[in-house]
């Protein structure tokens, strides 16, 4: 071989021995280097860490927290792994760290039972026992709600498909058996509670709140009346419930059967006397009704069976037709003093019967003329009020609204007399005597049968 060729041959040599060498020097030094690696969750990164085993200390320190803290089985929902990184470790975490940053970010699970309705998971719980125990605990409050000892409770069903089944869920899935039964129920574990404050209405707690007082009404279905009591507690979240529980029942009570009244007239008695010869008496009947209930609400109600435990005792009155004597002249005197304020006819709202005289409490009130007392009493809105028949039933003159009554049912008083005195009784505005003249029973206009004096 010639010499140049041998030498060319060692120097490519050489230098392949150099770059092989130069290269595994370069491979040998970023080695040795400081490596690091990026910490992703479900993917996303979130931190570096210079040391994987962090991760796997960092994972069961948390697990363990969470399953004393628990006291059940916890797995790791979310996937966490460490990946090698180009990066600086300058801002590496070390396992306490890298503990605190995953505690906010991991989301843990286990095993439930999982309350379904209509195939929607509604709630869990941590075990088959308790969601069993819910949905019975239910059934049995409901039950025990609408019985008695006058009641035979039928059936008593859930509308909706309801199932229970495993399920790994989220820690913040589990509910305790009172949270459940109060979702179920009221469709939401929600609770907005109001103190009734002075002043407050069903109207304006209601507008304050952007519902309908119909609303307030079915969130605070224990309410009886519209009167609320300073104090009281209001929830204002209307319920929606998940299950609909429709019930049937029997329910026996004793009712009342009214009892007819039979009037005697007896023309040697005066119109004022009335005498009850027989008192009446209510019978009684024993009533069996089936009532339909959905989520407590009466729907239906049948009565399915009767029977009469006592009948009815008729009351008899006798009731006096004797005439009384013409005892009027026909001639008025004006009944009290004072200035006429309401005329008879209609007026804003109502027809008024007579004329108003306003006068001060206590002033004189006279009979416009002869006749018989046949009221004298309290009477609705007339208050204290006086009657008289000036002869045969024909004619009689109201006196309302009196402060006292001087006179008795049965007394004849002559034209003038002083029957009673002005007052403000009854429903009035103020002190007057409201005056009428009725003919045949019929209020007519006083101040066209006679002239004041």
């Amino acid at each position: 071989m010639p010499t140049a060729l041998k030498r060319h041959g060692r120097l490519a040599l050489y230098l392949s021995a150099t770059i092989v060498l130069a290269v595994l020097l370069f491979f040998l030094l970023g080695q040795a280097g400081p490596r690091v690696y990026a910490v992703e969750v479900d993917g996303q990164k979130v931190c570096l860490i210079q040391d994987p085993k962090c991760l796997d200390e960092a994972i069961s320190g948390l697990l363990q927290e969470k399953q004393q803290e628990k006291g059940m089985p916890v797995t790791l929902a979310n996937q966490v792994r460490a990946v090698a990184s180009k990066e600086g470790g300058s801002n590496s975490l070390d396992t306490k760290g890298l503990k605190d940053k995953l505690a906010g970010l991991l989301t843990f699970q286990t095993k439930a039972y999982m309350i379904s309705v209509n195939g929607r998971p509604v709630v869990a719980l941590p075990d088959e026992k308790t969601a069993q125990e819910v949905i019975d605990g239910i059934r049995a409050s409901y039950i025990e709600k609408f019985s008695g000892s006058n009641v035979e409770f039928g059936k008593l069903e859930i509308l909706e498909d309801v199932k229970i089944t495993p399920q790994s869920v989220s820690l913040d899935r589990l509910r305790t058996k009172e949270e459940a039964t109060r979702i179920l129920l009221r469709g939401t574990d929600k609770v907005v509670i109001h103190t009734v404050q002075r002043g407050q209405s069903l109207w304006s707690i209601a507008t304050a709140h952007q519902m309908t007082v119909d609303d307030l009404k079915k969130a605070n279905p224990e309410l009886t009346s519209d009167v609320l009591q300073i104090g009281q507690k209001l929830n204002l979240v209307v319920p929606e419930p998940y299950l609909t529980l429709v019930s049937t029942e029997k329910r026996t009570f004793t009712v009342n059967i009214p009892y007819s009244t039979e009037i005697i007239e007896d023309n040697t008695l005066w119109p004022w006397q009335q005498v009850i010869k027989q008192y009446g008496i209510y019978g009684k009947k024993e009533v069996t009704v089936e009532i339909k209930r959905q989520n407590g609400q009466e729907i239906s109600r049948e009565i399915v069976q009767e029977k009469i435990l006592s009948e009815p005792v008729t009351e008899i009155r006798i009731h006096g037709t004797k005439q009384i004597p013409q005892r009027g002249t026909g001639q008025y005197v004006w009944p009290t003093v004072g200035q006429i304020t309401s005329g008879f006819g209609w007026r804003p709202g109502e027809f008024h019967y007579g004329v108003d005289i306003a006068a001060p409490i206590g002033t004189p009130v006279l009979a416009a003329d002869s006749g018989t007392v046949v009221k004298a009493e309290w009477y609705a809105g007339y208050g204290k009020m006086i009657v008289i028949d000036h002869g045969g039933g024909r004619v009689k003159t109201v006196y309302g609204h009196l402060s006292s009554i001087l006179v008795d049912v049965g007394e004849v008083v002559e034209k003038g007399q002083l029957i009673g005195k002005v007052g403000n009784t009854g429903r009035s505005t103020g002190p007057h005597l409201h005056f009428e003249i009725r003919l045949d029973d019929v209020p007519v206009n006083p101040l066209n049968f006679y002239r004041p004096e």
